[in-house]
Parts: C-alpha cells; structure tokens; sequence
C-alpha cells in the first residue's frame, strides 16, 4: 500500500490532487484483464437497465434460432418474455472480477420462471428457474439492499460451473437451457 503525505490542499487543487492519489493506488488494486479480449467488452460500458436489456434481446435470438418465437410483454412496469402462457423474467450479468454472476433486481411478481442469463469474456451461461423454486432458495433469503429482511428485490449469485445443488436442475449450459426452453415451447 502506497505512502501519501498529505499538505494543505486548496479546492482548486481537489482534482488534481485526488486523481494522483488514485492513480498511486491502482497498484493497491490489481484488475483482471480477462475482458481485454473479449469480443463482448463493449457490454460493460452499458448502463444497466440497457444490459437488462440487451439481455432480453440476446435471449429472444438464442430463442429464435432454436425456432422457439416468445412474445415480449409488459406487466406491473416489468419486461417478461412470454412462451405459450409462460411468462420469463430475464436477468443478465456478465461475469464479476470475482468470478461469480450477480443477477439483480429478482423480484417477487406474477412470473413463472427467472432466465438468469451470464455473459463471460468467452463463455456463456444460463439456468431457467421455476418460480416456486427462486421462491424457496433467493426470494425473501438473499435480499439485494438489506438482506433476508429485503422487502423489494433480491439477488442470485453464483460461479460459471460450480453451482448450488438446488440449481444445478436448472441448467448452467447453454445446450440445457435450450433444450427446457424447447420444453416450454412445445407444451400446450
């Protein structure tokens, strides 16, 4: 950790002053560079809310060229896809420097199932969750703000190929998740 000897410092100075200190403590905090390469780094730039929603558009495509054709729809101020009379909420992460997937914002609405979609520098990752079972094991348990005490939203997290045993029914491939949303598309 880097040595500072702070002097009188005038307001016009705040700026410069504090840039030198971060720039000294980058090497206190070693990145990754596992994104440099990757063709999907743009995506990291994005505001979250355009993430989410690059997450759904990317999802509808993988859909489309399964021949599966879901329907975007709005209900309560959210965006679900709907196949047949299943509505999807989707949330996307891409991969955190700690090497897990952070999905945010999972709330506790009228849906049936919860697409967690994860985007790595060169991989992909996905599970569909029946709602009953997001219910039991991330609803009301890992609240994103406060929590178990969460009222409003919660999070799921979990590393590329080593997941908790009650998802590991969900998926983790993307082949998986293909092959229930095949599944979904063909009940009536």
């Amino acid at each position: 950790m880097g040595v500072f000897i702070v002097v009188n410092v005038s307001s016009g100075d705040d700026l410069t002053f504090l840039a030198e200190v971060l720039n000294r403590m980058e090497s206190d905090y070693p990145g990754t560079d596992e994104w440099e390469d990757s063709p999907f780094k743009w995506i990291l730039a994005q505001p979250s809310a355009t993430k989410g929603a690059i997450g759904r558009r990317l999802v509808t495509y993988w859909a489309y060229s399964l021949g599966i054709f879901p329907r975007q729809v709005s209900k309560e101020k959210q965006i679900y896809l709907q196949l047949n009379d299943a509505l999807i909420q989707v949330k996307f992460s891409t991969l955190w420097d700690t090497g897990y997937y952070r999905f945010q914002q999972i709330r506790d609405m009228d849906y049936d199932f919860c697409l967690c979609f994860g985007l790595a520098p060169l991989d992909m990752n996905a599970w569909l969750i029946p709602k009953e079972v997001l219910d039991t094991h991330v609803i009301s348990t890992k609240g994103q703000h406060t929590g178990s005490g969460s009222g409003e939203t919660w999070w799921l997290e979990t590393p590329p190929n080593s997941t908790e045993a009650w998802l590991q029914d969900c998926g983790g491939q993307l082949a998986d998740v293909g092959q229930q949303l095949r599944l979904l598309a063909s009940a009536n």
